[in-house]
Formats: structure tokens, sequence, C-alpha cells
């Protein structure tokens, strides 16, 4: 074959090549990645009131699925089961909201973690709190689930992880066998908190919903997975064992557990996308006030934010000193900050009482985050020591 002859072969070889290639390419431009994660958002988490009720701050903002009796009247409509002592509230701008039970998927807000001009509050979570009136409820005192979709709460033919997480009360100290996706020490924060009923408490997850697994270790016939490492987490165990619940918790007590494989129906679920950014936090009230004087060298500071944070945005993002002279760099303080979720309050403990006389600086830096991921914006107060 001549030199010519081999450059054209070459050439058309290439042609065949890039127009057999050309019909994927689409799936490697951005365009096709931004459609893909589109049809593939996050599916609603299959749960139950009292899990809503007592962990508000880890739904917060999270499309939910729920089943459950819903009580219309005149004036609202509630939702709750028979381990809630307090109904959540339910908004609905377009649909009708029937007594009787259901299978509600929605998204869910405790409206008092909100500012009230949130635009995430919609004009149908408002309307479901209409009855605080000017007021703006407290964090945990209004619960709402804003519906998205109703369906009939047909039992299910057999227990699985999705129906145990929406009706527990109906397979409680039942034994059961359930399959799913090997998801470690919730490595993945499938779940909002960890039953710790053994040192080798495990989740699994399968499609929208998962489950602690406790008092059995995820070790058997050619497997030992480790509850640590993300590496084990492309397996599949089924496991047997007795349903447990203890308030929202539910967790099933381990007895065998082994191999198996992916369920057909369901696919390696993603991690939980964050829920919708709300508007930045700020500083809305300090104890002691801007500019104070005389104040006690033994106070603790306390800064009275307008959203919750996120506590690991914490670290490193106070700073407090004295305030030096011209040219002068202040004298750092040490001291020791915390934050309670719910409370919105930053407290500053001194570990040894302030000099007298001084000016303290205390600034909160940027890069502090509320929990949705929106910035703190940063601040600075400044107050002098007395006698």
């Amino acid at each position: 074959m001549t030199e010519r002859r081999r450059k054209e072969e070459g050439g058309r070889r290439k042609e065949e090549k890039r127009k057999l290639v050309s019909p994927l390419s689409f799936l490697l431009s951005p365009l096709s990645f931004l459609l893909l994660s589109v049809a593939a958002q996050t599916l609603p988490t299959a749960t139950n009131a009292a899990a809503l009720a007592e962990f508000p701050t880890f739904f917060q903002g999270k499309p939910i699925l729920v089943r459950g009796d819903i009580v219309s009247t005149a004036d609202r409509a509630t939702f709750t089961d028979d381990n809630v002592e307090r109904p959540l509230r339910l908004a609905s701008g377009r649909l009708t909201l029937d007594s009787g039970r259901q299978q509600i998927r929605g998204t869910f807000w405790d409206v008092g973690r909100l500012t009230s001009d949130d635009p995430r509050v919609s004009p149908a979570v408002r309307t479901a709190i209409a009855d605080f009136g000017e007021q703006w409820p407290r964090p945990g005192e209004a619960l709402v689930i804003d519906v998205d979709a109703l369906a009939p709460a047909d039992p299910f033919p057999a227990p699985t992880i999705r129906a145990i997480a929406l009706e527990p009360q109906r397979y409680l100290d039942q034994r059961v066998t359930i399959r799913g996706q090997f998801r470690g020490r919730n490595l993945f924060g499938d779940l909002p908190a960890a039953p710790a009923v053994s040192r080798w408490d495990f989740v699994l997850r399968s499609a929208d919903a998962a489950l602690w697994v406790t008092q059995i270790r995820p070790r058997g016939k050619n497997f030992d997975l480790d509850i640590n490492a993300r590496i084990d987490t492309n397996r599949w165990l089924e496991v047997s064992g007795v349903v447990r619940r203890r308030g929202g918790m539910v967790w099933i007590d381990g007895q065998l557990v082994e191999l198996t494989q992916a369920a057909p129906e369901s696919a390696p679920p993603a991690s939980p996308a964050p829920p919708p950014q709300g508007p930045p936090a700020s500083v809305v009230f300090t104890l002691p006030t801007q500019g104070e004087t005389d104040v006690d060298a033994n106070l603790t500071v306390k800064l009275q934010l307008s959203r919750d944070v996120d506590p690991k945005t914490i670290v490193d993002r106070v700073k407090v000193s004295y305030a030096g002279g011209p040219g002068d760099v202040g004298a750092a303080i040490a001291f020791q900050v915390s934050h309670a979720t719910g409370s919105r309050v930053l407290e500053i403990r001194f570990k040894a009482p302030l000099e007298r006389f001084r000016t303290v600086v205390v600034e909160v830096l940027e890069g502090m985050k509320t929990p949705d991921g929106a910035p703190v914006e940063p601040y600075k107060l400044m107050f002098t020591v007395g006698s």
C-alpha cells in the first residue's frame, strides 16, 4: 500500500469513528450533564410524622413522603400518626385535603426557623400558620408540610425498608426480612441520628428510604464490611431482625445478615441534595450591646442571629481581641464558643476574667454558614470592660 493510500485509509477510519462516536458525544457535553442531573432529581425521603417532629432541623426544606391521617376542618388541615403528640400542619395551594388516611408528598418546613420575609414561605404555608397572627412562630411551634401530591395509602404487600420507614407502627416488634444498599455508619447522612445500640450499627437504604440495623456486624461468608469505609457501600445486604422504635427513630435489631443482589427496581441512591438556600443570616442582637461601657469582666458574650448556624462552620470564624492603640495590633483573648441548634445564639465564654478598662473586639468572620449553605454576614462588636 502506497503512502497516499495509507493516509486515505486512515482518514476514512477516523471519519467512521467520528460518526460512530458523535451520537454519544452529547452525553459528555455540559448540557447533557445538566439534563441528566434534572432527570435524576433527589427522591423524596420516606419517613413518618414522629421523625419529622423529633428531627425538624434534619428535614428542613427537604422533599418528604409520609403516610398518616389527615384531619380537615374549616380552619385548617393537619396530619398525624399514632406516635405524635401534636399534629403537623398541612399547606396546599391547589389540592383539596379531605380527612382520611393518605400518602402525602411535599416539602417539610419548621416555619419558626425561617424569617417572616423568607421567599421560601409560600402563600399556602402562610395560610397554614394564620392563627399565629402577627406573631411569628418560634422554632418547633409550626411544623408544616407543603403538599405537592396525595395518593391512597394502600397496604404494602410485604415489609420493605420503605414500608417500615413510612409505617413503623405496623411492623413494631415483628420479625422482618429486608434488603438494601449498605451505607456504613450513616456515611451519607441518610438518617438524622443514630440509635447507638451496639458498636456495629449501620444503615441500609433502598430507593427513597433508609433504616438503621443494630446488634449484628455486617460480616458473613465471603464478606466483612467496614462501617466507616465508603468503598464498601456498593454492596447490598439482606437482613432479618425485629423492628424497634424510640420516638421518631426506627431500627431493626438484626439477627441474620447475608450478601444479596441490588433490588432490580432500585438504582444506587445518590447522596441527599441540600435543601434550597435561604437568605443570608446576620447578627440581630448582642449582649453586651454595641459600644456598651462598664461591662462585667466575667460576662458571657451572646450574639443572636437571624437564622440557625451550621456548627461545623463556626470553628476559626470567631475572633476576640483587645483593641490596640494606633499602630498596635490588639492582643488575642482566649475563649470558647458554643451554639445550640434552634437557639440562634452564639455564646462566647472567656477562660479568664477580662482586663479592666480595656476595649474588647468580637468579630464574626467571613465563612460561617447556615445549615442550607447561606452565608452569615461578618460582624464586629466592641465594648469596654468596667472596674
